[in-house]
């Protein structure tokens, strides 16, 4: 398989799993995510030996301000990984945990990771 498909195919899969639309990069537009995930700017890549600083690279100098950066990668026959900032990935947390608060085990999370009884 060449490698643009195998790229198309990830994308597709990846659309499907978040159940998205891939970017309109196919039909020749390059200021697109390779997949419209709202507020995230993902970078697509399956690989032999995929290179996760690149991947992340390219997303982060593509992405606009209001959009956070991702490298979404696969190396062949090995589990998909999404790599992001860790300052990213803690404001997420931070969302994630208001979103959980009204549930006992959303507050036990939160004190769990505060390390509070």
């Amino acid at each position: 398989m060449n490698r643009r498909r195998k790229g198309k195919r990830f994308e597709q899969e990846i659309a499907r799993a978040l159940g998205v639309r891939r970017g309109l990069q196919f039909r020749g537009r390059r200021e697109v995510p390779d997949v419209d995930l709202p507020g995230f700017w993902p970078e697509c890549k399956r690989q032999r030996r995929p290179n996760i600083g690149a991947a992340f690279a390219e997303a982060n100098s593509a992405a606009p301000p209001e959009r956070i950066p991702l490298a979404i990668t696969q190396a062949d026959f090995g589990p998909v990984l999404v790599t992001m900032e860790l300052g990213a990935f803690q404001k997420l947390l931070g969302a994630w945990d208001r979103l959980l608060e009204p549930w006992p085990a959303g507050e036990q999370r939160a004190k769990a990771r505060r390390g509070t009884p």
